[in-house]
């Protein structure tokens, strides 16, 4: 079997200027996992998959801890803790 075998003919592709939210709609609605992003000439320029959405969405792990005789302890370690906010807020969110 080769990819010519599984692959679409009538391809579902969207532009570099076509919004997230109307991404996840396309792929929802069409129930896919993904669609080429096309130049004006129809040339194929990056993929979107819903695993990029996913990606977008995740916020940074929030520290869970128990405080203990007035001490905290973090269950993911501090130094996880640390390098968690050291990183928020991910690139090209919340500016």
């Amino acid at each position: 079997m080769t990819a010519k075998d599984i692959m679409k003919a009538n391809v579902i592709t969207v532009d570099k200027e076509t919004t997230i939210s109307e991404i996840a709609k396309i792929l929802t609605e069409n129930k896919i996992s993904g669609v080429p992003v096309v130049d004006g000439e129809g040339r194929i320029a990056g993929i979107v998959s819903e695993g990029d959405l996913l990606h977008k969405e995740i916020s940074p792990r929030i520290p869970r801890f128990v405080e203990l005789l007035g001490g905290v302890i973090y269950y993911s370690g501090l130094d996880q803790y640390k390098a968690d906010i050291k990183n928020w807020p991910p690139s090209g969110q919340l500016k």
